[in-house]
């Protein structure tokens, strides 16, 4: 009997976005697997309910959807542990509502999920879209290079020091895994961090495999209502995770690297209030300066 992908998705006033995604999982389905999409809709407003409702009536077989009240980013953490709970796959995979799956993107996944008992979670990569056109890739830095070592141990020891750069909309992980460890934190605002740290700490406890592939599995659209591209937002999530889960001797030089991005982001938008409130937020972990001062000069050296 060919497995089941439950395919978990949060969705809020993304009518634009949505039906593309949710159509984007929905012809991942093949010979080798069926495909359900587990839905929780957080009181969209913007007629992103309709267009669900809708798609669930055109696959009543393959949608399963709850449409919620809002409850906003506190809400998350705790809806997708439910959808975890709930889902009726073999494999999880995830999607954020405004991104979609690449063709094809569980087959080699699939294969060495089935192919290999001890083997729990397939992580791949992601690609940034703007506007229709491909942009940079989003596994980086030294996420990437302790993705490809295959080894829990380096990757666990890169996320509890530093920020991580690894996307669960590209994993395919074994339900009955996931369901034992609950990994979003309720007490805090979702974010992947959070799950991967949780994911890779029990890794290695139980001594349990992973494998990382470098392909292209989902494109994630930029556009502006991105809540990870709302710098305040983002930098209290990553406060949150530095507070709870981090290494405390990396947690300054964490901080002050996230700062300084965005206060280089409200530089480049000539955002003054932010930039205001990202450089306080700079200076109370680096007061030299050092890291603002290195994206400066690079960011200068582009244009001379």
């Amino acid at each position: 009997m060919k497995p089941t992908i439950s395919v978990l998705l949060l969705s809020y006033n993304h009518s634009r976005y949505i039906r593309s995604a949710v159509l984007s999982a929905l012809k991942q389905e093949t010979t080798d697997c069926k495909i359900e999409v587990d839905i929780i809709d957080d009181g969209s407003t913007d007629g992103t309910k309709e267009i669900l409702s809708q798609l669930k009536k055109d696959y009543p077989n393959n949608i399963r959807l709850i449409l919620s009240d809002h409850g906003g980013l506190q809400s998350v953490s705790k809806n997708f542990n439910f959808l975890i709970e709930k889902s009726r796959g073999r494999y999880l995979a995830f999607l954020a509502s405004d991104d979609m799956y690449s063709d094809n993107r569980f087959n080699r996944q699939l294969n060495f999920l089935e192919s290999d008992p001890l083997l729990v979670v397939v992580y791949a990569d992601g690609v940034n879209l703007y506007r229709g056109e491909l942009g940079e890739r989003l596994t980086k830095g030294l996420s990437h290079a302790a993705l490809k070592t295959q080894d829990p141990v380096k990757c666990f020891r890169v996320l509890i020091t530093s920020v991580s750069l690894m996307w669960i909309q590209s994993l395919l992980i074994r339900s009955d895994f996931l369901k034992k460890i609950k990994p979003f934190d309720e007490n805090l605002i979702s974010d992947d961090w959070i799950f991967n740290i949780n994911v890779f700490r029990n890794l290695v406890e139980k001594k349990l495999k992973f494998k990382y592939i470098d392909d292209i599995v989902f494109y994630r659209n930029i556009h502006k209502e991105n809540t990870s591209g709302d710098g305040r937002t983002h930098f209290h999530r990553v406060q949150q995770v530095c507070d709870k889960y981090i290494d405390k001797s990396y947690t300054a030089k964490i901080l002050s690297e996230c700062a300084a991005n965005f206060l280089i982001i409200s530089f480049k938008y000539k955002d003054a209030k932010n930039f205001l409130y990202f450089f306080i937020k700079y200076i109370r972990f680096d007061i030299s300066l050092n890291f603002f001062r290195n994206k400066i000069i690079k960011i200068l050296k582009g244009y001379f």
